[in-house]
């Protein structure tokens, strides 16, 4: 079974029209993994074969109606982007919102993932963010 990595984040601010990362994930290397320092159990290689899927669950209460877009990226800010951006539209309430992505490439190990939010009107504050990544494969 692959390893699955996690990071947490709460309080993070958010100005308006501005591109903030509210989550990075801790450098990994699933090729680092169970069995030694080269090899995960067995000796093969804990990548999945489909990639990293990144998952996650964001807390966010905005100061206003409007949209809200999440993203993750490889690295950083200015980054690639990992899939799509994700646009949502929210009131000025709190508000849970959900983000999966699958990162087929595996170009740079160890990985860096971060998730940044921008919002279109008013602020927003980050209250959690549960962000989480593990080798995916089709069947295991």
């Amino acid at each position: 079974m692959p390893n699955l990595h996690a990071v947490a984040a709460t309080t993070v601010a958010v100005p308006n029209l501005t591109e903030t990362v509210i989550a990075t994930m801790t450098a990994f290397d699933e090729r680092y993994s169970q069995g030694g320092p080269d090899f995960g159990q067995g000796g093969q290689s804990t990548v999945g074969a489909q990639g990293v899927f990144l998952g996650g669950s964001i807390n966010v209460t905005p100061s206003s109606a409007g949209l809200i877009t999440i993203r993750v990226r490889q690295q950083s800010v200015t980054g690639p982007l990992v899939g799509v951006a994700q646009v949502v539209s929210v009131t000025a309430v709190q508000t849970a919102l959900d983000i999966g992505e699958l990162d087929p490439t595996l170009i740079q190990l160890p990985a860096i993932y971060v998730v940044t939010m921008s919002v279109a009107t008013g602020t927003a504050v980050v209250n959690r963010v549960v962000f989480t990544a593990e080798g995916a494969t089709a069947f295991e």
